[in-house]
């Protein structure tokens, strides 16, 4: 038995069992239509991915404006990937976990 046959006769099986428990058939051959599609949109991924060029690295910079992209257009020409990251984070202006304690308040300094 070859793989492929292996395949058929275990997809007959989960079709069989499947219209055991009450499954419509239309149900089993959407499934198999779906999983034949996400097939084919992880192949033609793979091939977006492999032309986006051979980079050698990537770097993680953060943002400045108007530096950044010339950055980013030096380290493209040495075959280097680039991506930004903000600096400041509307995180950082809005979690504080703790108050701040002025040196007034301290107790025992010089």
């Amino acid at each position: 038995m070859t793989e492929e046959d292996d395949r058929k006769k275990e997809e007959e099986h989960v079709a069989k069992a499947l219209s055991k428990c009450g499954y419509p058939p239309w149900t089993i051959d959407r499934v198999k239509e779906d999983i034949v599609e996400k097939i084919i949109l992880m192949d033609e991924a793979k091939k977006v991915k492999n032309t986006r060029g051979n980079y050698k690295g990537m770097v993680v910079v953060p943002y400045v404006k108007g530096l950044s992209e010339a950055f980013a257009r030096i380290l493209k020409s040495h075959g280097i990937a680039t991506a930004n990251h903000p600096h400041r984070t509307l995180r950082n202006f809005v979690v504080h976990p703790k108050d701040k304690v002025w040196d007034e308040e301290k107790s025992e300094l010089i």
